[in-house]
């Protein structure tokens, strides 16, 4: 996950739930940890690993990113305005 000064899996979904989602335009509604049980690896017939399920809806205040005046390129912006320091190459039309 994205750095956010914890490993444990609490202190990352947090991180995730309340930065990285309304970052990218998305409002959390509700969250939750789920189990993922693996078929394993060499040294243990299965692994249970952790997940977080999240409902989201995209903010109201979230605008959508502008395309340029070459109709080819796009600025990501995060929902205060500012610039991702991408920009993405837009495939198609």
């Amino acid at each position: 996950m994205a750095e956010c000064g914890g490993r444990d899996f609490v202190t990352q979904a947090t991180h995730f739930v309340d930065s990285v989602l309304p970052s990218h335009g998305f409002e959390p509604l509700a969250f939750t940890r789920l189990p993922y049980i693996s078929a394993g690896d060499a040294f243990s017939s299965y692994l249970a690993l952790e997940s977080v399920v999240v409902l989201v809806q995209r903010s109201k205040q979230f605008s959508p990113p502008k395309v340029s005046s070459a109709g080819r390129r796009v600025v990501k912006r995060d929902v205060r305005g500012r610039s991702f320091g991408k920009v993405v190459q837009l495939v198609g039309r």
